[in-house]
């Protein structure tokens, strides 16, 4: 399944935000969930990454049709 649309790649961001919440108080009981919690964090950063690249896109889209707009 394919995240389409900057909502459902906010929400998945934000759901594996709450999750190494989740994890990171159970480190006592399961040290072993470190890897677990670094891969999550990597995908957390590649979304923010994702959703910052597509705002900067809608932006210039935006820009882009506003001069062809006033011209």
């Amino acid at each position: 399944m394919a995240i389409e649309t900057r909502k459902e790649k906010m929400d998945h961001m934000l759901a594996l935000m709450n999750e190494v919440r989740v994890l990171v108080g159970r480190l006592g009981e399961h040290a072993d969930i470190e890897p677990t919690i670094r891969q999550l964090n990597y995908r957390v950063e590649e979304l923010k990454k994702e959703l910052t690249l597509n705002q900067y896109e809608l932006e210039k889209d935006r820009e882009e049709s506003t001069t062809v707009e006033t011209s």
